[in-house]
């Protein structure tokens, strides 16, 4: 019988150094401080999926955003980040990569810079009610 031992981390993964899930706890934590600066937990919902309004964010959210996210692919999954985003996209979800529902938010801002629940109301906004729930209303 042999010892095994192993490091989990906040949300259950499990790894075969500390090191290891250190790195993944840091990348965790990157994560979802990006999420929340474009998607405040108060807002992330079922209301707000299902078409309650949207989030008004500005060129320099959105561009700083989604230029976080492009070094965090960098760094994570090299040679992806060069890649057309339905690629990006796919290969985030299919190796189940952590960065996978940071790419989906970028699905979710359309042309205006509105942040909707989901990426069905880019497309289709008429469907959702339009009200700005936070960040610059007019």
């Amino acid at each position: 019988m042999n010892k095994v031992t192993r490091y989990e981390t906040v949300d259950g993964k499990l790894f075969k150094t500390k090191a290891e899930a250190l790195d993944h706890e840091n990348l965790a934590g990157r994560i979802n401080e990006l999420r929340e600066s474009i998607l405040p937990k108060e807002f992330d919902t079922c209301a707000f999926s299902n078409g309650s309004g949207y989030i008004q964010l500005t060129n320099i959210q959105v561009a700083w955003f989604k230029n976080e996210l492009n070094n965090l692919l960098k760094k994570t999954h090299k040679g992806v980040a060069d890649k057309g985003s339905g690629y990006v996209g796919r290969f985030l979800c299919d190796s189940n990569s952590p960065l996978y529902g940071l790419w989906e938010l970028t699905q979710r801002i359309d042309a205006n810079n509105r942040l909707w629940g989901q990426p069905y109301y880019v497309a289709h906004s008429e469907d959702a009610k339009q009200k700005c729930l936070k960040n610059n209303c007019k």
